[in-house]
């Protein structure tokens, strides 16, 4: 892991998140617990993921460009022709 300096995310208004488990190794089952609530919770539809606008794998430029002018809410699917 390398070293961040905080002012700098301050600095530009920048947002910093992250979770790494593998840093809790005696939290397994406890994590495994809450893993299958959060699926269970979905599957009874009680929660559902909020998906923003959708586009071709072809337009993948024009995606980059709504997310970076922050005109997207929820998550960004690209969808690939299979």
């Amino acid at each position: 892991m390398g070293l961040l300096s905080p002012y700098g995310f301050v600095q530009a208004c920048r947002t910093l998140i992250g979770f790494n488990p593998s840093l809790l190794p005696d939290k397994t089952g406890e994590l495994q617990d809450a893993a299958q609530k959060l699926l269970e919770a979905w599957k009874l539809r009680r929660i559902r993921p909020i998906l923003g606008p959708r586009f071709a794998f072809e337009r993948l430029p024009d995606a980059h460009r709504a997310l970076a002018g922050r005109g997207t809410t929820g998550k960004v699917v690209i969808t690939v022709a299979g």
